[in-house]
């Protein structure tokens, strides 16, 4: 929650605060090492305003308080993880997280600790969202579901053609962008209706972010690709705002007619050593972290043109 700084684990056991300080022209990332252990493989982290939770690839969920005392919540030893979601308060007080297994879904709260009984999924995770109170559930046959508060999964009509591999929900432009096995990036509006083809990487695309109508996505192409939406030209004539908000377009519709440099419709993109294992957009809502296959952290300016 504050600006410039961020969390950092790697499958090494590290977990590592991150903070970028100004001199001059240039940004210098200075690191606290609050906790290393070679035994844990960490795969996601979440920090709350107290704690910070990070999760090992096979257990367990490791809470940390902000000088990096450990307190370690045991898992299910007959799943992988992949991810954790924070959900916010719980009704019993404290905070209320998802954790995401390859095949099963638990809940934790700070009250009452890890649910008894796992959600029991019937195929294996690819992406997981949450958009408006419910959890998009993308599967690695490609096939779609969804989860509400009471913990119902519900299979539904795939939302794009392909294995998501990385999906990410902006509740600001209420966008949801997911990405397929091929590279390919599609922002989605409220209603389901895929606005867009971001024809972006040359092969997995394992992480997404945005920054205000920014999307940024990072693949195992070594490729950082910025999107800046408000620049698109759509077919249909309108803006990305207007997009998000139609519930269908008229394919004769031209309302839209400036007249957009080409060069803006083309995506920014950084190349690195290492392939992006995670993007995350920072606080002060104009930079992105990424993380690289070679452990290096990068702060990246996604505002401007």
């Amino acid at each position: 929650g504050n600006p410039l700084q961020c969390v950092a684990v790697t499958n090494y056991g590290e977990v590592e605060w991150l903070t970028a300080t100004a001199n001059g022209s240039t940004k210098r990332i200075s690191a606290k090492t609050l906790f290393s252990n070679k035994a844990y493989d960490f795969r996601d982290v979440v920090v709350q305003e107290q704690r910070i939770y990070a999760l090992s690839h096979k257990g367990p969920l490791c809470q940390f308080d902000k000088q990096g005392n450990l307190t370690v919540i045991p898992l299910p030893v007959d799943d992988s993880y992949l991810r954790i979601l924070a959900v916010g308060k719980s009704q019993t007080g404290g905070e209320k997280l998802l954790v995401v297994g390859r095949r099963s879904l638990l809940w934790y709260t700070q009250a009452e600790g890890l649910s008894e009984n796992p959600i029991r999924l019937s195929k294996t995770l690819s992406a997981i969202v949450e958009r408006e109170g419910k959890y998009c559930l993308f599967y690695a046959d490609g096939s779609y579901g969804e989860m509400g508060a009471n913990s119902h999964v519900e299979e539904k009509t795939p939302l794009v053609k392909g294995v998501v591999t990385a999906a990410y929900y902006d509740k600001h432009t209420q966008c949801l962008s997911v990405a397929v096995k091929d590279g390919t990036v599609y922002p989605i509006n409220k209603y389901n209706r895929v606005v867009e083809t971001l024809a972006a990487h040359k092969a997995n695309c394992h992480d997404i972010a945005m920054q205000g109508s920014t999307i940024v996505t990072g693949g195992y192409d070594k490729m950082v690709y910025l999107w800046h939406m408000d620049n698109l030209m759509f077919e249909s004539g309108m803006n990305f705002r207007e997009e998000m908000q139609a519930r269908s377009v008229d394919k004769n519709q031209s309302r839209n007619n400036k007249d957009i440099p080409t060069e803006w419709l083309v995506p920014v993109d950084y190349n690195y050593d290492g392939w992006t294992l995670a993007v995350c957009g920072d606080a002060d809502g104009k930079s992105a972290w990424i993380g690289t296959s070679n452990g290096s952290v990068v702060l990246m300016n996604t505002s401007a043109d």
